[in-house]
C-alpha cells in the first residue's frame, strides 16, 4: 500500500477521530523492521517494470525519484494488493465521497472534517472471508 508495509488499517477510524492521535502508532511493520528480523529487503514505492526468471532479475523503478534499476532476487513474492469494493450507486464520483483503506485516504478525510456537518459510513462484510 504505497509507502506502507503493514499497518492497522481497523486503526484508521480511530485515527481520523482522533482516538489514535499518532499516526505512528497504524504501523505494525517497516521495511527496517522486515531486515532487521527476517532479513528481508522491502522496497515500497517501486513498480516492478519487468521480470526475468531465467536470471532472477527485476527491473524496478522508484516511483519517489523516478530512478529505474535491476535487483537481483533469491525468491520473488508478488503482492499485488486489492482495491476496493463499490457499489452501484449513483453519485459515487461526487466530490466528498471517500473509500477508507489506506493511511493517505484516513489523511484526505481528516483534513476536510472541519467542513463536514453530517456523514454516512458504508462497509459491507465479504461473506466467508472473515473479512469484514
Amino acid at each position: 500500500m504505497g509507502s506502507y508495509v503493514s499497518f492497522a488499517n481497523c486503526g484508521l477510524p480511530y485515527f481520523i477521530g482522533d482516538v489514535i492521535v499518532e499516526e505512528e502508532k497504524l504501523l505494525v511493520a517497516t521495511p527496517a523492521l522486515f531486515e532487521n528480523r527476517f532479513n528481508i529487503r522491502v522496497h515500497t514505492d517501486t513498480e516492478v517494470l519487468s521480470i526475468d526468471r531465467e536470471q532472477q532479475r527485476i527491473s524496478v523503478c522508484n516511483l519517489k525519484t523516478s530512478k529505474q534499476r535491476d535487483e537481483h532476487y533469491d525468491a520473488l513474492v508478488l503482492s499485488t494488493g486489492s482495491k476496493s469494493v463499490w457499489p452501484d450507486i449513483k453519485g459515487l464520483d461526487l466530490p466528498g465521497v471517500h473509500v477508507l483503506r489506506t493511511i493517505p485516504d484516513s489523511r484526505q478525510i481528516k483534513a476536510q472534517l472541519e467542513t463536514i456537518q453530517r456523514a454516512v459510513v458504508y462497509g459491507r462484510r465479504l461473506s466467508g472471508t472473515g473479512i469484514g
